[in-house]
Parts: structure tokens; sequence; C-alpha cells
């Protein structure tokens, strides 16, 4: 009965968007194809239900939601050369929204599940929504998740592209400071592109693959071929002999036994053999393609034969997986969330959200070691500061708080001393040297 009347609120909604013109049969709307799927050439039916059984697309979307949902994500300000920044880098840890989007956002959620959540969206179907939960003083009180397949913007009438939009949500219309929407490619600028429609032939020809070989284990694991038999067999004779045969030899239980012909039966080969399958499998042609879309390194989903152009490595692949793949995930994520939570008054005051990827840059011990060894001889970080960033408590005397310069360097706007003729003799006394 819950079927029936979820099948008949999705022709009822798919019905009333043919009226309005927002989804066609020729090009239905994308809740429409998340939800049933569209027919790939390999006659595969790809929806997000069956594109999560292909391992590598379900890796890759594992790896963009953890990803994307560890780093800390900081609301953050800038101050004025000379004023002291909160928390000492610029953090803004007391103010609301603050905890909001690294600890808390709702109810239900911490700030790692509503972060996976939303990119789960983004990397099945090309959208994500929030909803904003604001107080009477428009102040942001909570961001609760949106289903997407429910959701629907949509421009006001006669804006054009570059018009309002409002969002449809169980029977709602939420203004544009309600919601926080957060798409991938878009070619409207409105709805961004499943990268399941993206993807459909690679996944299709990844499911009818899958399809293929576990079929060839359910026969036999033989390879295809066709069985003659002589003109004096009559059909009933047949069908005992086809039957006694795969009884015999059909199922991975049989493998590797050897079938015996009698009544002047031959066999013929046909199809594909199992080695020209294993070779189809093994050149991995859906792995590529997904993973180059997500903008992922193979060796991330197990694939170590093969070389990356990224450089040799794991600090080199996590550095161009960070810089190409995840920050402009970020970056994009960052400046929705500027867009949509924070006032006016605010960003003028210099508050802005960021990512912290500093845990998946840090590299070796060896490596983070010289990088704070030369920040503190260069004077740019004292010991508090270096041991604050491993998490250590800062030690309380003075001395901790210091930075340490060379003596052997100065400023560059100090006066420099005259330059000494070539073959002349420096004075024994420098001007000032004996003065009191």
């Amino acid at each position: 009965m819950g079927a029936f009347f979820r099948n008949a609120l999705f022709g009822y909604r798919f019905a009333r968007e043919i009226r309005s013109g927002t989804s066609t049969f020729t090009e239905p709307a994308e809740w429409l194809l998340q939800v049933f799927g569209t027919q790939s050439k390999s006659g595969a039916i790809v929806n997000e239900n069956s594109a999560l059984t292909v391992a590598t697309f379900a890796a890759c979307v594992n790896i963009m939601c953890s990803a994307l949902a560890t780093p800390p994500l900081r609301l953050m300000k800038r101050t004025p050369v000379g004023a002291m920044p909160c928390d000492g880098q610029g953090k803004h840890p007391f103010h609301p929204l603050y905890f909001l989007v690294n600890h808390e956002p709702n109810g239900d959620q911490t700030s790692y599940r509503w972060r996976s959540f939303r990119q789960a969206c983004l990397c099945l179907g090309g959208n994500a929504y929030t909803r904003i939960i604001r107080n009477k003083y428009f102040e942001v009180e909570e961001l609760k998740p949106m289903l997407p397949f429910k959701t629907q913007p949509r421009a006001l009438s006669g804006r054009g592209v570059d018009g309002q939009v409002v969002f449809r949500y169980q029977g709602e219309v939420l203004q544009p400071w309600e919601v926080l929407h957060n798409r991938g490619i878009s070619t409207d600028g409105f709805f961004g592109i499943s990268p399941i429609r993206a993807l459909r032939e690679s996944l299709g020809l990844a499911l009818t693959m899958q399809e293929f070989t576990a079929r060839t284990f359910i026969n036999g694991n033989r390879q295809p071929g066709v069985l003659s038999a002589p003109t004096t067999m009559n059909a009933e004779k047949m069908k005992e002999f086809l039957k006694n045969y795969m009884d015999a030899n059909a199922g991975a239980q049989n493998a590797g036994k050897t079938p015996l012909f009698t009544g002047g039966v031959t066999w013929t080969a046909a199809g594909f053999s199992n080695q020209d399958a294993e070779l189809l499998l093994n050149k991995n042609y859906e792995k590529s393609e997904i993973a180059s879309w997500f903008r992922i390194p193979l060796v991330l989903l197990g694939d170590t034969e093969k070389t990356s152009s990224w450089g040799t490595g794991i600090q080199q692949l996590m550095l161009g997986f960070v810089e190409w793949t995840l920050k402009p995930w970020a970056r994009s994520d960052e400046q929705e969330l500027d867009r949509s939570l924070l006032t006016k008054e605010e960003k003028l005051a210099g508050y802005f959200f960021q990512y912290d990827f500093t845990d998946l840059l840090a590299g070796t011990p060896g490596d983070q070691a010289k990088f704070f060894q030369t920040l503190f001889q260069c004077g740019a970080a004292t010991s508090n500061e270096i041991r604050k960033a491993f998490g250590d408590t800062e030690l309380p005397d003075g001395p901790a708080n210091g930075r340490y310069v060379p003596v052997n360097m100065m400023l560059d706007t100090d006066p420099r001393p005259a330059a000494v003729p070539a073959g002349a003799k420096e004075p024994a006394n420098k001007p000032g040297e004996n003065e009191p």
C-alpha cells in the first residue's frame, strides 16, 4: 500500500511538471532520473541504487565524502595589521556559526555527518540542499539537510536566469535565505549535473560486465558454445540430453569437470572465451573513466600498477589530490557558506569560512620537523606556537613566547654600511665602536 501511494505521488508530481513545462517526456526532471534511472546503450538501467553497486563508483563517492568531511571547517576573521587575531590564528570560535559548521549544525547530526551527507548528494545527484533555520532576529540557529529529489529550485516568473530563485520542498516555498544550495557543474546556473547521468554509459558498461561475469560463473565458468545434435535425434531426446548436460556441468560447483558427449553430439565454441572476458575486465576501462570524473588518483582506489602524472610517493599524490580535487569543492562550499550564512556587515568586518587541510598536507614527521625548525629559526613562530600546532599544552615561561632571529641578519630598512674600496684596509676602529 505504501508503494502504491508513493508511485501515485510521483505520478501526480510528474504530471504537474509536464503541465508547467519544467519536465517533458524527452527531457525528464533530474529527480525523476534519480528515482527510476535511465537505460544505457549496454542495456543496463542506471540509477542511484544500481550505480552504488559498481565498486569503483562507490569507492569514489566514499573517498570524496570522507575527505571533505574530515578537515576542520572554521569561521575565520581577517584582522588589521598589528591587531591580535582571535585564538592567535584568525579563528573566531566564539561566533555562533563557528559552533554550527564545525561541531553541531543541527540536533541530529555532527558536522562530519552533515558535510558527508551533502557531499554524497553532490556526488550522486549534483545538488545538495540545507535548510537554514533562523530566529526572529534573522540569526542562524540550525542547518538541516534536505532530500534532493524532493527539492525543486525555480526562478521566479519573469526574472530569467539572473533572477531570484525559490525552492519548493514538501509543499513549502522556501526563499533564497532559507536554503543553502551547493551544486556541481551546471549548464543553466540553477541545477547541478548529476554525475550518474554524466557517467551513464561507463556505469552501464560496468553493470553489464558485472552481470556477464556473474552469469558466467553461475553457468559453469566455461567457454560458451553450441551443442550440435544429429538429425536422427528427436526433440524429446535433445531436451533430455540438454537437461542432463546442464545438471552435470552447469554451476560453479561443477567447474572443471570434463563433459562427455554421446549419440553423435558435438561442441562448437562461440562468443567470448574466458580469457577474452578476463582481458576485458582487467583493462578496468570503467575504473579509469569514473576516477577521472572525480579526479581521484587510481592509487587511492587500490590500483598500484599504474603510475600517476601527479608525481611519486604518498606525499606528492596527496598534495595533488588536495590541490586539484578537494580544494575546488572546498572553495565552492566556502563561498556558498559566506553568501548564505553571513550578513553583509559580517562580511565587511572580515568574517569568512575556511577548510583547514593542514593535516592532509603535513607530510612525514621528518618533513614537519624541518618545516617548524625553519619557522623557528627565522623568527616566524615561537615555541608555544609550534607546540600548539601539534596539540601540546603551552609552556608558561616567557622565553617560550619569544621569537628568535639570527644575529647576522638586518632589516631591509636599516642603514647599510659604506662599501670598502678594493685594496683598502678597514679602519682599526669602526665609527662609534669605542664610543661610550
